[in-house]
């Protein structure tokens, strides 16, 4: 073989391995836009549940279950409120002509009764009394209740924690025991005991010093 032909032979090679070297090199990406990067995702806050209804009943004025006992009313009546303007918001409630100053309630199973009053030498005043009570052991859900729960048949120390401040009282006629609450507004709540219990047997809002024993006598 001639010099010629080899050396030849020898640039043929290199150009071939220069080839082969030339497309195992790595070819660079093409040029793009970057990729856009999406937005982390935040959860929502959960919505607010809404306000559960008030456990406070609907006011029925035939339902003492339904009456609420405040510092300054009895489920429909109001202490201070004008007799006959009270009258006329209660028309199941009765007056007899013998007791005009007065109206009552009764329980159809007589089971409880009701009554406000005024002051009797007046034609027409401003109540001074109202009072609930019961005629047969009751729980505190039969009959009007306090916003702490307290109604017939609450104890002396359920009362007494509700209202730490409440004093002991005793009835000046039958020597009956209640706890008297003196309240912000013009009257006192009393909680009067069963004779000898530890039962409420009745609840009375009054402007007076104590409960009256009578109404019509």
């Amino acid at each position: 073989m001639t010099s010629t032909t080899t050396r030849n032979i020898m640039l043929l090679g290199a150009v071939v391995m220069t080839v082969a070297l030339g497309g195992c090199a790595a070819t660079p990406a093409p040029a793009g836009s970057a990729t856009p990067t999406s937005p982390p995702v935040t959860s929502s806050a959960s919505p607010s549940p809404s306000a559960s209804p008030s456990d406070e009943p609907t006011l029925d004025l035939n339902d003492p279950a339904t009456w609420i006992v405040t510092q300054s009313s009895i489920g429909p009546v109001q202490l201070g409120d004008q007799f006959s303007q009270a009258r006329k918001a209660v028309p199941t409630w009765t007056v007899d002509e013998t007791c005009s100053w007065a109206a009552f309630w009764n329980a159809p199973d007589h089971s409880q009764t009701a009554y406000f009053v005024h002051d009797s030498s007046e034609q027409d005043g401003e109540i001074d009394t109202i009072d609930v009570a019961a005629l047969v052991p009751l729980e505190p859900a039969d009959g009007p209740r306090t916003p702490e729960g307290l109604g017939f048949g609450s104890t002396r120390a359920e009362v007494l924690a509700a209202y730490p401040d409440a004093e002991e009282q005793t009835s000046t006629i039958d020597e009956a025991k209640m706890l008297r609450v003196d309240g912000a507004g013009d009257g006192s709540l009393f909680f009067t005991f069963g004779q000898g219990g530890d039962a409420v047997r009745a609840i009375t809002l009054t402007a007076l010093d104590e409960p009256p024993y009578e109404v019509c006598g």
